[in-house]
């Protein structure tokens, strides 16, 4: 009886513990560790980065085991519904509709745009900056909105191709892992002169930003112990999975950084040898991976945007006509929001002058001499405000990280707490660091990088306006909202309750 009963323990464990690895780890490394090293310009301070966010997330996931005890019984595990327990429904409706409209449209945009990127890479021909912005507006959209359409009307096929991607998203990531160890040569970012005369406090702290959309989510792990049968396996198999994670992101930046430039198609490139059949191939193959990895990512974003906002709305956070609360409404408000900051994004990409980019005017000198920079500057405000915007994400985390250590002295939400001398170490280090972390992972996209120009003239200046704007219009929204939810008080002024315990709020189930 005893070795069945142990060997089901094992066994929760495991499949808990493969889970939280499974959801944490995604595209988040295929495209985010080059751009740390691009910001600190210090192989060793970039893979330190991500050591010690992954050591501060860990301590947090230790806070969100309690957190998550609060929707044990009922309620959706959510940010929008645990703000909502732990400090307010005004505070909830904030961040929900950041969330809903500014964050999903901009990790969306973030792993979209690169679908077109790395396709363009591949052809390896000259294509003008007008011709390839027609290209991303139309094709972009395009794949947007048959994304969403898909996640309403033909949600087993997303579910497939995300389990496929589940799988797949693995393979190229143990091939970079082991052949950057083995093609380890000469040219290593290691070895590079340039950087290692590089690092300095500022570089240490401005690669943040890079590294949180790599970890964005991981907090929704802590609501497997609602369904778990052995509850005492879960905070054991969260911490574990977590610390599993961060070692291979601290393994995989050490392998990509010592195999070549830090990226995963440097590192795959080098497996097909030096000839021009061998390079051209590895173009081919390892930008096909980046592809898919990203347009997978792009799927999952937008169906967690989707279950999210129907979730928020169940849980009177978040206005929703309720005739018209459904996965057609919220796929075609996110869709709508999406397509309008890609294409902003991608205009100011193209048309805003900065560094050896010249705009629209832009010619085959420019693609010959720079081939990298001239792809990638469609795309470059995209990135940054994907990677600045999860900023927002970690606020949410860290202000309810602050909310359960204040329940420890007003006990206003009734929980079973976890032991305090595990809570109180955990709770104030992630805390802290975490504010660190959100305002570096802000403001690194702010500094200037070449102080010879006005900074009015820079591309940061651009991304502080875009950025003040998002924040403006998130507090119009709320604004709106709020004044929707007094005209139905028989809706939204009991917010103890769900409006539908039955409700479907995943389109995949």
């Amino acid at each position: 009886m005893n070795n069945t009963k142990n060997k089901s323990k094992a066994y929760e464990f495991w499949s808990m513990f493969l889970l939280v690895i499974g959801m944490v780890i995604g595209a988040g490394i295929y495209l985010k560790n080059q751009e740390l090293l691009s910001q600190t310009n210090n192989p060793i301070v970039a893979t330190s980065l991500w050591a010690i966010v992954g050591l501060v997330l860990v301590l947090s996931v230790v806070v969100f085991i309690e957190i998550s005890k609060s929707t044990m019984n009922k309620g959706n595990g959510t940010l929008g519904n645990w703000l909502k327990l732990w400090i307010g429904r005004k505070t909830a409706t904030l961040f929900s509709v950041m969330y809903s409209y500014i964050f999903i449209p901009a990790a969306v945009t973030g792993f979209m745009t690169p679908v077109i990127t790395y396709f363009l890479i591949t052809l390896d021909v000259y294509i003008s900056p007008l011709s390839q912005l027609f290209i991303y507006l139309i094709v972009g959209v395009f794949l947007l909105g048959v994304i969403y359409a898909s996640n309403v009307w033909l949600p087993t096929v997303c579910k497939n191709i995300q389990l496929f991607a589940s799988v797949f998203k693995f393979i190229p990531l143990f091939v970079a892992l082991i052949a950057g160890f083995v093609l380890w040569g000469d040219d290593s970012a290691f070895d590079n002169e340039a950087y290692k005369e590089s690092a300095t406090a500022i570089t240490f702290l401005s690669g943040f930003g890079a590294i949180l959309l790599s970890f964005d989510g991981y907090v929704y792990i802590a609501n497997m112990q609602k369904g778990a049968t052995h509850k005492e396996q879960v905070p054991r198999a969260l911490i574990a999975g977590m610390i599993f994670v961060s070692l291979f992101y601290v393994l995989m930046a050490v392998a990509l950084f010592g195999g070549g430039d830090g990226s995963i198609v440097g590192v795959l490139s080098k497996i097909f040898g030096n000839t021009e059949g061998g390079q051209r191939a590895a173009i081919i193959v390892a930008n096909t991976v980046m592809m898919l990895v990203c347009f997978t990512s792009t799927n999952v974003f937008i169906s967690v945007g989707m279950t999210e906002m129907l979730s928020d709305y169940n849980a009177k956070v978040i206005f929703l006509p309720k005739e018209k609360a459904t996965f057609k409404m919220v796929a075609l408000l996110q869709f709508i929001a999406t397509s309008s900051f890609y294409i902003i994004l991608i205009l100011l990409g193209t048309f805003v002058p900065r560094g050896d980019w010249n705009g629209i005017y832009s010619n085959f000198t420019d693609w010959h001499n720079n081939p990298t920079m001239y792809m990638n500057a469609f795309g470059d405000f995209v990135g940054q405000m994907a990677s600045a915007l999860t900023a927002y994400v970690f606020i949410a985390i860290n202000a309810l990280i602050f909310a359960a250590m204040v329940n420890r002295f007003t006990n206003k939400v009734k929980i079973e707490k976890i032991n305090s001398y595990v809570f109180w170490p955990a709770a104030i280090i992630s805390s802290t660091m975490l504010i660190v972390i959100n305002v570096m992972a802000i403001v690194t996209f702010i500094i200037p990088t070449d102080n010879s120009q006005p900074f009015h003239t820079t591309g940061q200046f651009i991304f502080l306006i875009f950025f003040i704007l998002s924040i403006i219009a998130t507090i119009i929204l709320w604004a709106i909202q709020e004044k929707i939810f007094k005209k139905y008080p028989e809706i939204y002024s009991n917010t103890t309750e769900n409006i539908d315990e039955n409700m479907k709020l995943n389109n995949w189930d």
